[in-house]
């Protein structure tokens, strides 16, 4: 595996995905290889370990953004894949604080029958460096039924990344980004 971490070799913001990408990298180790009595063991049903960790590994990918456009795709294929990890690789400092609260210690909402089929960006504007983005996508039921949800994102430069200082999402959107009411 190889993990790619862009940025000054001196920047502050890279050493803190450094330590990230590595806890992720040991967390998802330590998932992936269980103890089961006594012996070591890797399964690889959807509701296993396995799985956590290959959400783990996919956030690995994404960490940090060097414009808008990559912190949206980012941040929204985390929603679409409920992975929490992903999200938080494209937020403000102050944000990751707020959403660790949220999320406690789950890399990974709970699976329903609900799905994001797709997404798009419906709309970004900008005004005085702080860009506002907002998405909407197309969530189906387990029954077929499909509803649209919208998000918006406030997205900002700090310390060479475009991150997102602020989140707003519609309820159909909160069991895919543990954000609620």
């Amino acid at each position: 595996m190889k993990i790619k971490v862009a940025g000054k070799r001196d920047s502050h913001v890279r050493i803190q995905i450094i330590v990230l990408a590595s806890a992720l990298l040991v967390a998802s180790f330590v998932l992936l290889f269980s103890r089961v009595g006594g012996q070591r063991e890797v399964n690889a049903k959807p509701d296993d370990n396995a799985f956590e960790v290959s959400a783990v590994l996919g956030a690995l990918d994404s960490l940090g953004a060097r414009d808008v456009e990559q912190a949206i795709e980012v941040w929204s294929q985390g929603v679409a894949s409920r992975n929490c990890a992903s999200q938080y690789a494209v937020m403000s400092d102050a944000l990751r604080e707020r959403y660790l609260e949220v999320i406690g210690d789950t890399l990974i909402l709970e699976s329903t029958p609900t799905s994001v089929d797709s997404w798009y960006i419906s709309e970004i504007t900008e005004n005085e460096g702080v860009t506002t983005a907002k998405l909407l996508f197309t969530i189906s039921s387990g029954e077929g039924e499909s509803v649209a949800a919208s998000a918006e994102l406030t997205l900002e430069e700090e310390d060479g990344y475009t991150v997102i200082s602020s989140v707003a999402v519609e309820s159909p959107l909160y069991e895919f980004t543990g954000i609620s009411a």
